[in-house]
């Protein structure tokens, strides 16, 4: 007489465990290897490199634009001396007057905020004449990534555009020069009477209002 084994029952309850442990396997798998794909892809298309911005490399080159000397001997200034405009240069609504309010909170003396002429502004430019380089250079230093250009102006005032490359300001615990500091300039660099053919201060763009 053949052993009693399990009855259908318990066999097709087992078979529907089994089938249950094979999905989860299979859609856990499909979850991993989506995660995978999209990771890839960000990868590929440099995300990345706009999330998290080589700040050194970006700041030591100034992307390959000639940038002007810090004046001989010049030291880093206090933030509440500084005078700036803040402007946007990309699509996005409302991102000078964030910037702005940011930099207020740090103590920057933001005159205005307002639209750049060009709307399409891929890297962070600060704008300086010969007699805001000093300014120029240590606002620079709050930033991840950013480009330092002359402009004509003739005043202590400073502009800066935001690029669509503008990701945050440096968290201030990391921001190294202090006020008071030597300034060091960007690398390749040429003294301001060297520079030709700088932009107007109209080229850029214009202050719409007041920071709100």
């Amino acid at each position: 007489m053949a052993p009693n084994g399990p009855d259908r029952s318990e066999q097709q309850a087992r078979k529907e465990y089994v089938k249950d442990r094979q999905k989860l396997v299979f859609r856990f798998c499909g979850i991993v290897l989506a995660v995978i794909l999209v990771i890839a892809l960000l990868g590929y298309f440099g995300v990345f490199g706009m999330i998290v911005p080589h700040a050194v490399k970006n700041q030591k080159n100034n992307f390959g634009v000639t940038a002007p000397c810090a004046p001989a001997g010049s030291k880093a200034l206090s933030t509440s001396s500084i005078t700036l405009e803040v402007l946007n240069g990309t699509t996005k609504s409302g991102l000078a007057d964030a910037v702005g309010e940011a930099l207020y909170f740090r103590g920057f003396n933001v005159a205005g905020i307002g639209d750049a002429n060009n709307n399409s502004v891929v890297h962070t430019t600060i704008y300086a004449g010969k007699n805001a380089l000093a300014a120029a250079y240590t606002l620079r230093a709050q930033l991840t990534s950013s480009i330092l250009e002359m402009d004509n102006s003739t005043g202590s005032d400073v502009i800066l555009v935001i690029g669509q490359d503008f990701y945050d300001l440096k968290d201030a615990n990391s921001v190294t020069l202090k006020e008071g500091q030597s300034l060091s300039s960007i690398q390749g660099c040429k003294v301001a009477s060297q520079i030709q053919d700088s932009p107007t201060v109209s080229e850029l763009g214009e202050v719409v209002g007041p920071l709100s």
